[in-house]
């Protein structure tokens, strides 16, 4: 019987098989199709995919859909050779080719791979109907003849898509901030070739825009500065008659067209460089058409072109030439609705489809995979974003979003989208892989490297992974690594350029010079048209001084890129070494004409001339490199050399050696004055020589003998004044013995002196120079204390050497400091001395160091007025006229019924919806803001993003605001009299329309209240800067209430000294900002009521525990609730409890048990604590307590305390409230006295005892 089950059971297995086997040997290629894209984007089963989409293909073997699933499966996969395999098959006579093409060039190759393709496209090309198909075929063609060192013919293909070639360029202008489209630069006034305009640094002419290739395609590199440039092109087309055509455009910024001073286009947003990205459609006049172009970009090695077909898309070629400005409009017109341009068809076929069918899964993927692949990444993040929120977003997919964010600096959106990639399938390693590179960028190595491991235990053959781990090894110096898996990577890639490439690198690092030359030559058979590599091939040759070889090189680069800067210049280098002036002159010459503005070019025409021994004219040669790069520092201390700025002022006013020597015999038995005296400064002097143009050289010499072990440890190792710039001058240890050891400069900044001892000393005396960091250049401006922590000083000196034109304004501490003065050839000399400088002793709560040192404080900056305009020059284009952020603003503040309310709105709205990101190290002020559209586009900022952001908002509303420039508390006040930028720190904002005073907001309190400021933006000098003018004024120190908690205990005294009860405390205002503040950095919330019991008593064990208000509004005080049990809360005996108040006032935290002070002490803030306790006693007991009322009041603050029985409950009140900032060293004593009564009376034993 069981048999016979077993037997019907099996047959029907058998049948259920078999019918499905037939039903599915029914489905069409179409229905395999829809099964894999909903087994991959809605199931999320890659696996299942892949076969599905491999039936497909089984049923009908060129089906286009299913080759480019596959292609892209296994291109997030790194199964590169699938993956080009998959994309050419698709390239068909098909709509979706256009996809296939795209895709073709990404995934790594070989050269094999390279031949294939052509050979394949060029059989197909005839019978390609889609015109525009056949333009990308041409020239993804004439791109791979080149790689094949095949000139000729992938000339012949790219000329053959009629380039536009004749171009004329000006620039480059601003575009800081990305702001450059929108700004009306001068050629739009007046375009004419006659005229010369001021650019972002620098005066501009027009100029000849060659193309670097035959076939049109410009690399901006010739244009400087190097980042964020806006150019000028400009063009003439001369149509025999009227006609519709079409211009193609490729370019990775934000561009402008004008037709014949007509606005034909604009488009918005960056995005990475791609073939034929834009199509604008023109209609050309019979006659002289006039072309403009505006183009704002990142950076200056972007490419640009520009073809022109009919508007079938067949190549149109038309004479392209450079109109007379006289035929020719030279006003360009501005417009408030710009065009725009055309993407590529398959943009527009899928976005058509997925508006008549918006619910077609294979429609909505297969647009979004268009918009990536064409570079419109907003569209793309938005497409992306709604299959993923819909569950119908794939490995593929989201690897695209994270590739799209990636683009647009929202790194860890990306690194998550890449994370859902590989979840969604765990074979797509190239998440993995742009994960890794994301932590290797950030040279996070410890994370970035198991990721490229990881990938290589799936998939040993990825390529990129096998790349990535190689530059990593590099990064991190494991040279032997690097070179192990690089010749590794080449026997399993024999045919693929870049394993060469790679290893040519790790070679470098290992000295390996002829593998590296191998490597080079290998990589360049396989891929003729790498210009990278044949530059270091030639590089290598000239290093080696093989001449023959090098020229050959440099004349196969001069064919591919015939106008390359870097192609002239290593030309010029061999020239150099060569000593061949006369070539020297002629290629400087022609470099220059094409590169007027390129650096490089005017500092190898000063070493022509210094090698031609014409000082004058080198000298003028560097100045014009300097002029283009100032921050050439090596260059400028070159230059201090040739013009004579040498060391005579530093050799007059410094000590010789012999004064050295002689001032360590003086004090070489000098003992500590102190147990804390760490060492004593037997010299410290500092010396500064400013030039005309803010430049300036600066000298340090120290000599310090060691008195104690833990000055052993600080001397040991110090780090120069001047950082990794300085020029040590001399760096020796003193030993007893009379022996001098010489210390060990590193390339760190640091020098190590051997073998410290007590009793030694230490001598070290270094020089570095400063130069103009492109704000305020021409000024200068230094604080120098004399104090030293735990040393006291013999003898200290600070000079300052300025030009005799220079006004200054100083500050000095103590104003009586004796300074004396002289000339010194050009300059004039301040001097100030000290002697016997006291030891500065770091105390608890002093004010800041800077507050409290003899200092000198110099500036060349006369008046506020300068540091004024050159704030309000950093924001005046940046600001005007944001409509979506007026838009946003009224939206935020539409139900307020006052400005109080719109401010609170506002304040609350960037607070909650807006990271506050540091983007300075210390001063705020030479810090540029971004764009009001980039802050809004970022949701980050800086404080002075934060503070631009709401003041801007607040003006859109009618509400006057201004930009404040504040330094917080803990770094010191400023100098009002002695006016610098550097001693900002912090941005906020100041609304003079609300309160008495006008009223302080600080955007980057992000858990306080909008009329609350920061304790560190208390009591400090604000510069307040509106449109027309400016104030110093300081910033309000919050009364006590701001900073104000009250604590609750009640609870149940037992007969045997237990005690249960309740916890509650009410934080308010700055307190429960802060407390906030405090939980978010708590891993476990509920240690902090461990903690809270633990201070109620020691025994005490915690039962409840409640946080209210964590997250609440911020008006919301903050309160705790907790219960807990002590066993021990009360000493029992015979006939008595005993217990100390809990929560006493700590005077400790003021005091830190010092009986007086040297320096003042300076509360962070003015503040309130209030304890109630009400705790009922056992049955026959009475209280006994010392104390039972106090009341103090004075300067300092207020105390209250009161303690009584009533109905068997004693109930305490204490209240302390201080309400004086900084206590005098003088009132130190009578502030100590109050706090250790206010400690002692809340601290009281309490006795219970038995009637």
């Amino acid at each position: 019987m069981n048999y016979l089950k077993k037997s019907i059971n099996f047959f029907l297995i058998l049948f259920t098989f078999i019918s499905y086997a037939q039903t599915n040997q029914k489905l069409s290629a179409k229905d395999w199709f829809d099964k894999g894209l909903h087994a991959y984007n809605i199931k999320t089963n890659a696996e299942l995919a892949v076969n599905c989409f491999s039936n497909a293909l089984a049923v009908t073997e060129n089906y286009v859909p299913a080759l480019l699933a596959l292609g892209d499966i296994y291109s997030v996969r790194g199964e590169d050779s699938k993956a080009k395999k998959y994309f050419l098959s698709a390239v068909q006579n098909n709509r979706e080719s256009e996809y296939a093409l795209r895709r073709l060039s990404k995934p790594y190759g070989s050269k094999a791979d390279t031949i294939n393709e052509i050979k394949y496209l060029k059989k197909i090309l005839p019978g390609i109907s889609n015109n525009y198909l056949r333009l990308l075929i041409n020239d993804y063609l004439g791109n791979k003849m080149f790689a094949l060192g095949k000139i000729k013919k992938g000339e012949k293909y790219l000329i053959n898509l009629a380039p536009l070639t004749n171009w004329m360029i000006v620039g480059g202008f601003d575009n800081n901030e990305r702001t450059g489209l929108k700004k009306n630069f001068p050629p739009e006034e007046n375009i004419s070739l006659d005229n010369n305009y001021k650019g972002k640094e620098w005066k501009v002419n027009w100029r000849s825009a060659i193309p670097f290739a035959k076939y049109g395609n410009i690399n901006f590199q010739f244009i400087r500065p190097a980042k964020w440039i806006t150019v000028y092109l400009r063009t003439g087309i001369i149509a025999p008659q009227q006609t519709s055509a079409v211009i193609h455009l490729s370019f990775p910024g934000t561009f402008r067209m004008w037709l014949n001073g007509i606005p034909t286009a604009e488009y918005e947003k960056y995005c990475a460089y791609q073939s034929y990205m834009y199509r604008i459609p023109i209609k050309l006049k019979a006659g002289t058409n006039f072309c403009v172009l505006k183009l704002c970009m990142k950076n200056n090695d972007s490419d640009f072109f520009a073809r022109l077909t009919t508007i079938d898309n067949l190549p149109l070629f038309l004479k392209n030439i450079q109109p007379d400005d006289l035929t020719v409009p030279l006003k360009c017109i501005e417009t408030n609705a710009w065009p725009k341009p055309l993407h590529s068809p398959g943009v527009e076929y899928w976005e058509s489809i997925c508006k008549t069918n918006s619910n077609s899964l294979y429609a909505n993927v297969t647009l979004a995979k268009y918009y990536r692949v064409t570079r419109v990444y907003d569209k793309a993040i938005k497409q992306l974003e709604r299959l993923m929120n819909g569950g119908a977003a794939g490995a593929i997919d989201m690897y695209f979003l994270g590739r799209c964010y990636a683009y647009k600096d929202s790194d860890s959106q990306a690194v998550a989208a890449y994370r859902m990639s590989f979840a969604c399938d765990p074979l797509a390693v190239k998440a993995l892989c742009d994960i890794g590179d994301h932590f290797a960028d950030r040279r996070i190595y410890d994370l970035a490297q198991p990721l490229f491991d990881k990938v290589l235990s799936i998939n040993t053959n990825c390529f990129s992974a096998r790349l990535d781990l190689i530059d990593l090894y590099n990064s991190r110096d494991w040279d032997e690594d690097a070179y192990r898996l690089a010749l590794e990577t080449c026997k399993l890639f024999p045919e693929y350029a870049k394993s060469y490439s790679w290893l040519e690198n790790a070679s470098r690092g290992n000295d390996f010079i002829k593998v590296s030359e191998k490597a080079l030559n290998t990589s360049l058979k396989l891929n003729y048209n790498n210009n990278y590599d044949r530059f270091n091939l030639a590089q290598l040759f000239l290093y080696q001084t093989r001449f023959d070889e090098f020229f050959n090189q440099i004349n196969i680069m001069k064919k591919l890129f015939p106008y390359d800067p870097d192609v002239l210049r290593l030309k010029l280098k061999a020239y150099i070494s060569l000593r061949d002036i006369t070539n020297c002159y002629k290629t400087c010459k022609q470099a220059l004409k094409l590169f007027p503005d390129n650096f490089r070019f005017h500092k190898l025409l000063g070493d022509t001339y210094n090698m031609a021994n014409d000082r004058d004219k080198a000298i003028a040669a560097y100045h014009d490199t300097l002029k283009y790069s100032p921050d050439y520092l090596w260059l400028r201390q070159y230059l201090d050399f040739l013009e004579g700025r040498g060391k005579a002022f530093f050799d007059a006013f410094g000590l010789t050696q012999k004064q050295s020597n002689d001032l360590i015999e003086k004090y070489k038995n000098t003992k500590q004055s102190s147990v804390e005296e760490l060492s004593r400064i037997l010299f410290r002097q500092y010396l500064v020589q400013v030039y005309a143009d803010g430049s300036s050289r600066h000298m340090y010499h120290l000599i310090c003998k060691v008195l104690q072990p833990k000055g052993v440890k600080k001397y040991s190792s110090i780090n120069l004044p001047g950082g990794r710039s300085g020029r040590l001058l001399r760096a020796v240890t003193h030993k007893k013995n009379g022996k001098t050891l010489e210390a060990t400069h590193l390339d760190s900044g640091q020098v190590e002196f051997p073998n410290v001892q007590v009793d030694d000393i230490i001598e070290y005396k270094c020089m570095w120079d400063r130069y103009g960091s492109s704000w305020m250049d021409e000024n200068f401006y230094i604080t120098h204390t004399f104090d030293y922590n735990q040393s006291k000083i013999e003898k200290a000196e600070f000079a300052i050497a300025l030009p005799t034109n220079r006004n200054v304004r100083i500050f000095t501490r103590p104003a009586e400091i004796t300074c004396s003065t002289s000339n010194f050839e050009s300059s004039f000399v301040r001097k100030w001395s000290f002697t016997n400088v006291p030891m500065y002793r770091s105390e608890p709560l002093s004010p800041p160091y800077d507050d409290l040192a003899n200092r000198v404080t110099l500036s060349t900056i006369t008046n506020w007025d300068m540091i004024v305009v050159w704030q309000r020059g950093m924001v005046n284009e940046i600001t005007k006229g944001d409509e979506n952020m007026t838009k946003l603003a009224r939206k935020i503040t539409r139900n307020a019924t006052s400005n109080l309310q719109k401010v609170e709105l506002i304040f609350n709205y960037i607070t909650e919806n807006f990271r506050y990101t540091q983007m300075y190290e210390n001063n705020i002020a030479k810090v540029k803001p971004h764009s009001i559209p980039d802050i809004l586009a970022n949701r980050c900022g800086d404080c002075k993003d934060l503070a631009l952001l709401t003041v801007e908002m607040l003006k859109s509303l009618k509400i006057p605001a201004s930009t404040t420039l504040i330094r917080t508390a803990s770094e010191g006040q400023i100098i009002t009299n002695v006016p610098t930028p550097d001693v900002f720190n912090h941005a906020i904002v100041y609304i003079p329309g609300l309160g008495k005073n006008g009223m302080f907001v600080d955007p980057t309190y992000r858990l306080g209240e909008y009329n609350l400021l920061h304790s560190e933006d208390q009591n400090v000098i604000a510069l307040v800067i509106n449109d027309k003018d400016y104030k110093l004024i300081k910033t309000p120190l919050a009364p006590p209430e701001n900073s104000c908690s009250y604590n609750y205990i009640n609870g149940e005294i037992l007969d045997n000294g237990t005690f249960t009860g309740s916890f509650n405390a009410v934080l308010l205002r700055n307190d429960a900002a802060t407390f906030r503040q405090i939980l978010e950095n708590l891993p476990k919330i509920r240690d902090l009521g461990s903690y809270l019991v633990g201070k109620l008593d020691p025994s005490a064990k915690l039962l409840d525990f409640e946080v209210e208000n964590q997250k609440a509004h911020k008006h919301s005080p903050v309160i705790i609730d907790l219960t807990f049990s002590a066993a021990q809360f009360g000493h029992k005996s015979d006939n008595s409890i005993t217990f100390s108040l809990p929560f006493p006032f700590e005077s400790q935290e003021y005091l830190h048990g010092l009986e007086s002070r040297k320096y003042p002490l300076k509360l962070k803030e003015l503040s309130t604590e209030s304890n109630d306790y009400s705790f009922k006693i056992p049955n026959g007991y009475k209280v006994n307590i010392a104390e039972k009322s106090c009341s103090l009041n004075t300067k300092f603050g207020t105390f209250v305390f009161n303690a009584g029985v009533n109905d068997s409950i004693l109930n305490v009140n204490s209240k302390i409230t201080l309400t004086k900032q900084l206590i005098g060293v003088d009132e130190y004593p009578a502030f100590r006295d109050f706090l250790v009564k206010c400690s002692h009376i809340t601290s009281q034993v309490v006795t219970l005892q038995k009637e």
